[in-house]
Parts: C-alpha cells; sequence; structure tokens
C-alpha cells in the first residue's frame, strides 16, 4: 500500500524523541554553566575580608577582577563602624590604597544572583566624596533616607544621570554651569566652597564644598596637607585676615557662595 502524501510529511516518532532529547541537552548545559558561573563569582566575593580603619568598614579589591582601573589595588567602603553618624568624609586613601568604590556588587553574574553591600547608617545625612570615588552603587545607601552628598571635585567625570538613592547632590558652581542642560538638572550648586589658596591645578583651587540653609552652622572640615607648609587655619579673605568662627551661621545670600581660604606657613 502506497504511503499517502500527508503521512509521508509526518515525522517518525524517533525523530521527535531525538529532537526533544537534543533541546533538553542543550537547555541543561546552558543553565549548568550560568548556575557555576555565577556560584564561583558569588563565592568568590561572598568571602572578603571586611576591616575596619576608623568610621569605616572597607573590602580590598584586586585589579584583576575590575576593568579600567589603573591600580593594581584599591578599597571599596561597605559600611560605616558607627552606626550612629550624621557626617561621613570618605577618605581618598586607606592604607596606601586608593578608595575607590562606595558600597560593591558581590557577584558579577548580573542575570542570576546579584547583591551588594548596603551601608546601614539611620542617621547619616550628608557625606562628602572627592575626584578618587569612581562608582557610588545605586544600591548602597537603600537602607538610609535623605542623604545629601557634598560632591568636592571640579572635575567633569559625573554620572550624567546622577547618583540613585541620594536625596540631593551638591557640586560647585563651575561644574554645574559647564553641564548640558539635563544633567545639571540632577544635580544642585553648593553654597559654601573651601579653597585651598595656592594653587588652581589642584582640583582648580577648591578644596571642599559644603551646603547649609537658615542658621545651619559650617561644618570644620579635616585638615588640608600642602608639602613644606603648616595648615593655619580658615579665613573669610585669600589674605587671611579675618579667621572664621565655626561656632556662628554664616550669612548667604540666594545664588551666591559663601568662600572660607586656607592659610598656609612655610615650615
Amino acid at each position: 500500500m502506497k504511503k499517502t502524501e500527508e503521512q509521508e510529511k509526518k515525522p517518525k516518532p524517533i525523530k521527535i524523541v531525538l529532537i526533544v532529547i537534543a533541546i533538553l541537552v542543550v537547555a541543561f548545559v546552558i543553565i549548568t554553566t550560568v548556575a557555576l558561573f555565577s556560584l564561583v563569582a558569588i563565592l568568590g566575593s561572598v568571602g572578603d575580608d571586611i576591616k575596619t580603619y576608623g568610621d569605616f568598614r572597607y573590602i580590598v579589591i584586586d585589579n584583576n577582577s575590575i576593568r579600567g582601573d589603573d591600580s593594581s589595588k584599591f578599597v571599596a567602603i561597605v559600611d560605616f563602624s558607627d552606626s550612629t553618624l550624621e557626617e561621613v568624609e570618605i577618605p581618598r586613601e586607606i592604607e596606601g590604597k586608593t578608595v575607590r568604590y562606595v558600597g560593591f556588587r558581590v557577584a558579577s553574574a548580573d542575570w542570576f544572583a546579584v547583591q551588594y553591600y548596603r551601608i546601614e547608617c539611620p542617621n547619616l545625612k550628608k557625606i562628602f566624596v572627592y575626584d578618587n570615588i569612581k562608582t557610588i552603587h545605586k544600591n548602597a545607601f537603600d537602607d538610609s533616607l535623605g542623604i545629601e552628598m557634598m560632591y568636592c571635585s571640579i572635575t567633569s567625570d559625573i554620572p550624567s544621570g546622577g547618583y540613585p538613592g541620594l536625596s540631593k547632590t551638591y557640586i560647585y558652581r563651575s561644574l554645574y554651569e559647564s553641564m548640558d542642560e539635563d544633567t545639571a538638572r540632577k544635580y544642585c550648586i553648593g553654597n559654601v566652597e573651601f579653597m585651598n589658596n595656592y594653587s588652581d591645578e589642584v582640583n582648580g583651587g577648591y578644596y571642599r564644598l559644603d551646603n547649609v540653609e537658615g542658621e545651619e552652622k559650617i561644618s570644620e572640615p579635616p585638615k588640608p596637607e600642602r608639602e613644606g607648609y603648616e595648615f593655619m587655619g580658615w579665613y573669610t579673605e585669600p589674605e587671611c585676615i579675618n579667621a572664621w568662627d565655626f561656632d556662628i551661621s554664616p550669612e548667604i545670600k540666594e545664588d551666591t557662595q559663601f568662600r572660607l581660604y586656607a592659610k598656609w606657613r612655610a615650615l
């Protein structure tokens, strides 16, 4: 008996079984590969040695795992040792290693099990960072609310979309005015500028940024350092005639910046 045309086109049961088996094998290989890759990534990070330095808890990251970094090792701040802190100044270095990250991703397999080190500091209101910080992870401050960041760098290497998780990010007026309109909309202008008062080549002459409102007082920053000189305090003019009293509140007009200048004495 001759087979009908419809019967000839109908696949044989054995072929269907082989196709199904092949699909299952391929799927198994893909899932297993992804799972193993993710597990290795997670295990390689979960065991990070968290160290303490002053107010900071941190991990040391090997450059081999971070593409595009110019140092062999750097530091990621992953928490603060004192959960009652209200203001934090992120250091440029810890034990000779550059601080590059605030918060850090645990796994590198984005599609499987990404987690982040989260900073738990419920009282934190203000954080000061400098141009050494490469990334502030979007999940770093998930457990905190209302944090304002002072971006104390004149460089334009700053995210066009702002910093997620932070209430406001303040920048220098000169940096703000150099941005396009869409980027500038993500930032605010700080109204207090500390000047290093000896060279425009160092961060454009700026040392630190702050922002105060109403009767709020200015926080005194850590003492700046200059080779061959001793720091003698902050003054209201470049000639360093009137020393600033940090126990009083400044009078700052709207849309203006209040500047303080470092005084130096040669050693």
